[in-house]
Parts: structure tokens; sequence; C-alpha cells
């Protein structure tokens, strides 16, 4: 890996907003919307697609785990479709408003310290000094939090499934959570 940065995203050619699926929380769906200023089933219609994910986060359709995730780009089969051009530079779009996910790749706090996830694919390493490190570890607790609310919502649609569960009834059922302020 290349030598470190202090924000090695200023210099990134945006590999982890173009390579990965971006997995969204009901959270996520609800930040991200109410800074977009759309209604819910816009924004959900518009921007979420289902990804494969494991249990407990997923929502059960049809026997499968579904998770929520942002729609790639036009014509790409992943990446974000918030990620933007801006003068030549990859910048996200909704930086102030990312999905928890983004805000915490690539980092971890396994252990006794916040350190670098293996096999990112970020082609610099921050520089972590104690400060930033306490900062970090704080995202990634409110990321857990934000994921604990999520998943309380994932029970409640496995528990009670409506009756021929569909993406689309899911997408109904975060539009109630959301609508209603449970989020």
């Amino acid at each position: 890996m290349a030598r470190s940065h202090p924000n090695p995203c200023q210099v990134c050619p945006g590999s982890c907003c173009r390579e990965l699926a971006v997995t969204v929380s009901i959270v996520d769906v609800a930040r991200i919307h109410r800074y977009l200023h759309i209604p819910v089933h816009d924004f959900l219609a518009r921007y979420v697609d289902e990804d494969p994910k494991e249990e407990p986060f997923a929502f059960i359709i049809r026997k499968q785990p579904i998770a929520l995730a942002l729609l790639p780009p036009d014509g790409l089969d992943r990446g974000c479709s918030f990620l933007m051009d801006v003068g030549g530079h990859l910048r996200c779009g909704i930086y102030d408003y990312r999905p928890g996910t983004c805000r915490v790749y690539p980092f971890t706090d396994q252990g006794e310290r916040v350190r670098h996830k293996r096999g990112t694919l970020c082609p610099r390493r921050f520089d972590l000094d104690d400060l930033r490190a306490e900062d970090i570890r704080r995202e990634i607790a409110r990321y857990q939090e934000e994921w604990l609310i999520h998943a309380e919502f994932a029970w409640q649609w496995n528990a009670d499934p409506p009756r021929h569960a569909s993406f689309q009834k899911l997408l109904d059922f975060v539009d109630e959570i959301v609508q209603s302020g449970k989020v």
C-alpha cells in the first residue's frame, strides 16, 4: 500500500464508490431523503435497490435475505449513483449525509484500536493519530447504533411479513417507517 496521507480520499480515484455495492440502513434512507428534499417513496424508487445480505440486518422476501443498497450509476452493475465528477476529481454528492457504510470505510475498531480493514480498495493509508482514531471510533459506534435500529425494523418485517412479500412491499414498509418519524 502507498504511503500515508492525512485524508487519502482527497487523492483517491473513488475506488470504493465505483467498485462496491453501497448497503444502506433505514436510518441512512431517512437522512439522505431529508437532505434531498424528495418524498421517501421517490427516493427509494430512484436510488435504492435490493442486495443479497446476511441476517440480522436483512429483510426476508420469498425466503431470501435482502438488504437495501444504493443503485449504481446508469449502465453499471455496482458503485454509487451519488459519485460525481467535480473538476476532474470524483467526489461524493451527498458527503455530509452519506451512508454509514461510507462514513466508516475502510476502518474497524475490532480489538483495542482503530485500524484499516484488510483487503480494502484504498490506494493509500490514513494517518491515524489518537484524536482522529477517537473520531473514527465514535463514527463506528454511531454506525453500529444505526444498524441496530435497522435490525429492529428487519426483525418486525421478518416476524410478520406481508402476504405475498415483494421488494415493492418492502419499500412501502420503509416509506411508512420514515414518513411516520420512527427514524
